[in-house]
Parts: structure tokens; C-alpha cells; sequence
């Protein structure tokens, strides 16, 4: 419950680091950086939680240079506690001469308490919350409904005096949903090997009997194939999901020391679109791990005692409305709109490293595999953008499968490029061989029992006709 505070602190913090002036700097990042402080996003509204078009909370331009904010945000994680001195809230709001759409959009600092020149606090500003969100969940995560400005306005400074116009949405709404996104596809990878640990000491010490007569014995679960099986799917999932999220992390990263430098559009885009895959299928790998973790635990009883069913529950209280998780159906919508300029620069990252596998004696079978999976997954794309030209909502139907499709080949991807390097250590004799050996081994399970899952989203995707015009005509 707590995690979500820190990783929307974390989020608050790289804002302020990468667009803050020096004085807010001076004023706020240290003490939240020290934990002196808390920042909370608020950037969610009714009926807009993941389109900043829609946004409708208003900023009005004071003599002073600072801003009055009226407005209702929802979805406000720990949006009030009285955990820490001061509550920094980074608010999205429309300028007041501002145009429509994302345009016109800024993100601004609100303190719960107002803050002088020197830092120290004094009177309290003019944010109240609401309601607390009937949602379910953890329970010691509060979600707020806030109100910014009920009489005179909430005060608040925009942030982003070093850009041409100050504060404006482009770069750092993607800056901050980015880091919510790996946030919570980190906190996917942690609940699918939080379950693999579980079920693999369950394996090892639990026992069955095997056969009848004389030839009855009692073996490990671990010993039996079948679950030797299980535990390399679980393993292999959380691998992949993991090495993708890091992947994500270091393309962000990158992206944003090229975006300080000047506008890198290309690393930039990228990286947006690696931030989204990574958590949306990492927040899928680890659910599904986890069932696969339940069937080691035998009856309900048995898995309630050792609480292996609470990842599960855990994984699925992250709420997609509050942006930590995205929508399957907003990933096309955007690959849409770029007409998938930023998907084909994936691909040919992934066609690169094929051709690279196919070129290691070892490894020829792996980079046949993913050549052909980077094949599918660009006729895939073709065929997204071909309906998307006609009727989106034809590809919106499909934003699910397309998505599993694209997370499988990139978790595909990512087991090469890890074989390549254990493959490498291997020919150069730079270890005893154990572990990469092991990696090796894990990413042809990988390529023969899960990347296949690839071609069956392929024909989900490619029938997207037949899914989405009968099912109003079938209700009754």
C-alpha cells in the first residue's frame, strides 16, 4: 500500500528534477527527495482518467506571476495523511488562455501547506479533499477526490520555466506517466516472483506418490516433469518481463539525457512505447504466474495458509484508472495516431538481434524463431493501421490480443539478446558456465513453449472483423 506513495514520490521527484526551475528546486526537491515531504500526481478527473484533452481543472494567471487553480481531481493516491510536514501536489490543469485539447495544458506545484522563499511553511492552502474513493484494494492506500480552489483558488507555480513554453504537456505528462508505468511493471515482475519463490519451495517440499505396486514411491513434486515444466513457465515468464522492464528503464534514461541536450523525437517516442508495453504485459505476466503458482498449493485451505493466493490480489488492486497500468485499447489508440512510426523502430531493433542469433552457431534456432515472430508482428501492425484508416474502433477491438502479441515477442527479444550474452560468456570461458548456461536453456524454453502464444494472438488480431460487429446485434 505504501509502495504507491514512494513510486508516485519517485515520479514527483524526476518531474521536478528534469523541468523545475532552481527555486523550485531549492523550495521543494530536497525535501521530498528526504522524505520530509510527500508528493502526490493529480492529473485524473471524472470521466477523463487517461486523456489530457479532457482535462477541465482551470489555472488562472495572477499578478504576481503565481496561479489560482479551480478544479475536482479523482484518483488521488494518498491524496491527504498527515504522514509527513508539508503535501507537494503536482496538479495538470488548463491555462487559462490556453488552447483546446493537450495544448493548453500545464503541470503546476500546489502545497498543502504554502511555502515561503526560505522553504518554511505557514498557512494552509486551499485544497480540500472530498471523499475517500469506494474502490477496492488495499486498504491502507487512501484514494481521494480533491478539490483545488472552492472560494478564492489554490495557489500554485508552473512548472517548467527552461522549455519555450513553460509547463506544457508533450514532454512532461509522458516524463511522469512513463515512471508510473515501470513502476507498475516492476511491481509486476515482483508479485510473479514473489509466486515463483513460493512455488518452487513448495515443489521441493512437498511429496506425492507416484505409481502402484511394488514400483509406488514417493517423490519431490520438484522431480516430477510436469511441474519441472510449470516451474520453467513461471521462471521463463518473470525472466523475460523482467530483462523488458529493465530495457524500459535504460531507454528512458536515455531518452531523457538526449531530451536535455535538445528534442530527440525518435528515442523519445520509443521510449514512451516501451514504458507501456513493458508495464502492460509485465501487470499481465505476473497475474498469470500467479495462478500458475496456486495449482502447487493443492485445496483452497492450503492456499490461504501459506498466503499464496495474496500476490494475486495484490497484482490486481493496481487501479488502471489512476494511470499505473495502460489501457491496452490507449496503446493502439496512439500507435494509431503516430501511424506506428514508433512500433516499426522497435521492430527493426528486434530484426536486428534475430540476425544477430542467426549468425551464432549456437543459437541459429532462436533467431529463426524470433525472425519469423518480428515477421508476424509487422504484418500484425500493417494490418492495425490498414482498419484503422477505415474504422478504429475495428482495431480498438483488438487492442488486447495485439498488445499480448506485441509483449510475447518483445519478452521473445529480450531472451535473445540475454542468450547472446550467456552464449558469449560461455565461447570466452569468463565464468563456470552454470548460470549461463541456465539463461541459455531458459530462453529455448522460452522460444518453444511461450513465444507460440505470439501466432495465436496473430490470427485473433488478423479476424478482428469477425469480433467486433456481432456482438451489439447478439444482445438481447
Amino acid at each position: 500500500a505504501y509502495a504507491a506513495l514512494l513510486a508516485r514520490t519517485n515520479c514527483a521527484v524526476e518531474l521536478l528534477e528534469y523541468a523545475a526551475s532552481a527555486g523550485q528546486k531549492s523550495r521543494y526537491l530536497s525535501r521530498i527527495a528526504s522524505g520530509a515531504w510527500t508528493a502526490v500526481l493529480a492529473f485524473a478527473e471524472r470521466g477523463a482518467p487517461f486523456d489530457p484533452a479532457s482535462v477541465r481543472c482551470r489555472a488562472i494567471l495572477q499578478a504576481d506571476g503565481s496561479f489560482r487553480l479551480f478544479g475536482r481531481k479523482q484518483l488521488v493516491i494518498h491524496g491527504e495523511h498527515d504522514l509527513a510536514g508539508n503535501v507537494v501536489y503536482l496538479v495538470l490543469a488548463r491555462l487559462s488562455d490556453g488552447a483546446c485539447g493537450a495544448k493548453g495544458l500545464a503541470w503546476f506545484i500546489v502545497p498543502k501547506f504554502l511555502v515561503d522563499a526560505d522553504g518554511a511553511t505557514r498557512r494552509s492552502n486551499e485544497v480540500r479533499y472530498l471523499a475517500v474513493e469506494e474502490r477496492p484494494g488495499l486498504l491502507a492506500r487512501p484514494i481521494r477526490t480533491l478539490i483545488f480552489g472552492a472560494v478564492e483558488g489554490a495557489v500554485g507555480e508552473i512548472i517548467g520555466e527552461r522549455f519555450g513554453e513553460p509547463g506544457r504537456i508533450s514532454v512532461l505528462t509522458s516524463c511522469v506517466l512513463d515512471a508510473l508505468h515501470l513502476a507498475a511493471g516492476a511491481q509486476g515482475v515482483a508479485v510473479g516472483e514473489g509466486a515463483y519463490q513460493r512455488a518452487l519451495h513448495a515443489a521441493r517440499t512437498r511429496r506425492q506418490r507416484r505409481g502402484a505396486g511394488a514400483a509406488r514411491q514417493d517423490l519431490f513434486c520438484a522431480e516430477r516433469p510436469d511441474i519441472k515444466r510449470l516451474l520453467l513457465n513461471m521462471r521463463a515468464r518473470t525472466f523475460a518481463a523482467r530483462l523488458l522492464v529493465y530495457e524500459a528503464v535504460a531507454l528512458r534514461d536515455r531518452s531523457l539525457h538526449r531530451c536535455a541536450s535538445g528534442n530527440d523525437k525518435k528515442h523519445r517516442h520509443l521510449a514512451h512505447l516501451m514504458a507501456t508495453v513493458a508495464a502492460a504485459w509485465s501487470c499481465t505476466v505476473g497475474t498469470e504466474v500467479v495462478s500458475l503458482g496456486l495449482q502447487l498449493h493443492g485445496c483452497i485451505g492450503s492456499v490461504e495458509d501459506v498466503r499464496a493466493a495474496r500476490p494475486g490480489r495484490d497484482a490486481q488492486t493496481v487501479l488502471p484508472g489512476a494511470g499505473a497500468v495502460p489501457d491496452p485499447a490507449q496503446i493502439v489508440h496512439e500507435l494509431l495516431h503516430e501511424q506506428g512510426v514508433s512500433l516499426r523502430w522497435l521492430i527493426e531493433e528486434i530484426a536486428g538481434i534475430a540476425r544477430a542469433l542467426k549468425t551464432h552457431g549456437a543459437l541459429i534456432e532462436l533467431g529463426i524463431r524470433l525472425d519469423a515472430d518480428t515477421a508476424a508482428l509487422a504484418t500484425a501492425l500493417d494490418a492495425m493501421l490498414t482498419r484503422g484508416h477505415v474504422d478504429e474502433g475495428i482495431s480498438l477491438s483488438v487492442a488486447a490480443p495485439f498488445v499480448d502479441l506485441l509483449g510475447v515477442i518483445c519478452g521473445e527479444w529480450q531472451m535473445g539478446r540475454a542468450a547472446l550474452a550467456a552464449q558469449d560468456k560461455l565461447d570466452g570461458s569468463q565464468d563456470d558456465g552454470a548460470y549461463s548456461n541456465h539463461v541459455v536453456g531458459l530462453a529455448r524454453f522460452y522460444a518453444v513453449h511461450i513465444a507460440p502464444l505470439a501466432r495465436a494472438h496473430l490470427q485473433t488480431v488478423l479476424a478482428a472483423e469477425a469480433a467486433a460487429c456481432v456482438f451489439a446485434d447478439a444482445l438481447p
